[in-house]
């Protein structure tokens, strides 16, 4: 993957069973080491496709809405 200074990131997909809001789907997510953030995930798109996703940092939870 390459961010956006140019710099490229090793990235591993997997396919993993996701059941969220009570729907269950394979889902693509990748994880990386080398990000430097306070998490490894990247690359979630089948779930960004089938919810809205709130990401409240402070309050240090997830909100799943279906679309």
């Amino acid at each position: 993957m390459t961010v956006g200074d140019g710099d490229s990131l090793k990235v591993y997909i997997h396919k993993i069973k996701i059941i969220c809001a009570g729907e269950e789907f394979i889902a693509s997510i990748g994880f990386s080491k080398e990000i430097g953030i306070g998490f490894n995930i990247i690359e979630r798109k089948d779930i960004f496709d089938k919810f809205i996703v709130c990401f409240h940092e402070k309050g240090k939870f997830l909100e799943f809405t279906k679309i």
